[in-house]
C-alpha cells in the first residue's frame, strides 16, 4: 500500500461528525414518524398475553402434579 493509498484510507475512516444535537433533532423526527398503537390495541394484546400465560400456568401446573404423583406411586 503507498503513501496515498493509506491518506485515502484515514479520510474514509475518520468520516464526518454530527453534532449531538442534529442527532436528537433526528432521532425525534424518526420517532414522530412511528404509527403507535392505540389503546385499545394494547388493552386487548395486553389482555392476550395474560390470557396465554395464565393458561401456560395452570397446564405447567397439572404436569408438575400429575409428574409428582406419579413419581410418589413408583418410589412409596
Amino acid at each position: 500500500m503507498d503513501v496515498k493509498e493509506n491518506k485515502k484510507v484515514k479520510k474514509a475512516k475518520s468520516g464526518h461528525k454530527k453534532s449531538p444535537f442534529r442527532v436528537i433533532k433526528g432521532l425525534v423526527s424518526e420517532l414522530k414518524k412511528i404509527t403507535w398503537a392505540t389503546k385499545e390495541d394494547i388493552q386487548k394484546a395486553t389482555l392476550s398475553v395474560v390470557v396465554v400465560c395464565g393458561i401456560f400456568v395452570i397446564a405447567m401446573a397439572l404436569l408438575d402434579l400429575g409428574f409428582s404423583n406419579l413419581y410418589q406411586a413408583i418410589f412409596k
